[in-house]
């Protein structure tokens, strides 16, 4: 039996969320680093609207992990597990 199993669509909703935002954040955070480093390809104004697409996404991300974990009973460590593939 999986750790989703007996939970609500609205946490397996909330964990196909946190895959995406993990995944997408970094992403993002590569695009940033990549961007820093080439000089004159972007402006100080395009780097901070990147770091703040990144804080919020960041932002999001806690909500995300803190519903599943409160209302839905579902650890950090577990999330891990599954996002790489462990069923507990």
């Amino acid at each position: 039996m999986g750790l989703l199993d007996n939970k609500n669509w609205m946490a397996q909703d909330l964990y196909n969320e946190y895959l995406e935002l993990k995944a997408d954040i970094a992403e993002r955070v590569k695009v940033l680093e990549y961007q820093k480093n080439i000089s004159g390809t972007i402006t100080e104004k395009g780097i901070k609207e990147l770091e703040d697409k990144n804080s919020e996404k960041a932002a999001r991300l806690r909500k995300v992990l803190n519903e599943l974990k409160v209302v839905h009973g579902i650890a950090m460590e577990d999330l891990i597990l599954l996002s790489i593939g462990i069923d507990i």
